[in-house]
């Protein structure tokens, strides 16, 4: 069975109308995988919805002493240093303060994630 001359002509645009199409399924699948993984963070805290962590750091604040406010934007600042620069992709941390109020654990006054990349 052979191909007619015109048939033959065809070939090569239909050839490349595969191809784009093909180049649009799989951008479309792409762009799928990518909003389902956005998805699946918080988008306040970063940590996954699932609640599921490769790692957990504690970060206490001891504040059984007064503390005033150059002490606690010091020690603010030291835990977001260690949330940006230390903590690994999926990881959580937690900031508690602790102080004689707090006789059972505390809440966690900042918990965030690294997302990872």
């Amino acid at each position: 069975m052979t191909l007619s001359r015109e048939m033959r002509g065809r070939l090569p645009v239909i050839a490349m109308l595969a191809a784009l199409l093909a180049l649009v399924l799989v951008a479309a699948g792409w762009a799928y995988v990518q909003q389902q993984r956005a998805a699946k963070y918080d988008a306040e805290t970063f940590c996954p919805k699932s609640g599921k962590y490769m790692h957990a750091t504690a970060i206490l604040i001891d504040a059984t002493d007064s503390l005033d406010a150059t002490h606690i934007a010091n020690a603010t600042k030291q835990a977001a240093d260690f949330v940006r620069d230390k903590l690994s992709p999926r990881e959580w941390a937690g900031v508690f303060v602790l102080n004689d109020k707090n006789l059972t654990v505390p809440a966690a006054e900042i918990a965030l994630c690294n997302p990872g990349g």
